[in-house]
């Protein structure tokens, strides 16, 4: 949203339009999640992911 803003010099419209509508957008469970995450400095993500498993030999050796 703050690259449209800039794109279409719109100040912080867009940013404040989502900010605002995506709390009404997601469903109840999420909404404490997206109110931490708005103020959180550092955010760990983690994937569920076995890298090498499911590669092929080819790919694997490329890389």
């Amino acid at each position: 949203m703050e690259d449209l803003d800039g794109y279409y010099g719109a100040g912080d419209l867009f940013v404040s339009h989502w900010k605002v509508a995506r709390l009404d957008a997601f469903k109840g469970q999420y909404k404490e999640y997206m109110k931490l995450e708005a103020t959180a400095r550092i955010m760990w993500v983690f994937t569920p992911g076995i890298p090498g498993l499911l590669q092929t030999e080819d790919f694997a050796r490329g890389v």
